[in-house]
């Protein structure tokens, strides 16, 4: 099965950040997104052919 992972320590740093900055009052700039990565597994095949 092909999945998605997400670096969750970098998305909890970040969202410490704006919380971090929201309660000193800070003017909150978008920051940029964590991109996941995409886990390509061995189990991945297209589906298969139906007689119709």
């Amino acid at each position: 099965m092909t999945t998605i992972r997400q670096d969750f320590e970098a998305v909890g740093r970040r969202a410490i950040e704006v919380v971090t900055q929201a309660i000193r009052g800070a003017e909150l700039h978008p920051s940029p997104l964590v991109v996941p990565t995409l886990v390509v597994r061995e189990s991945t095949a297209p589906p298969a052919a139906t007689d119709a």
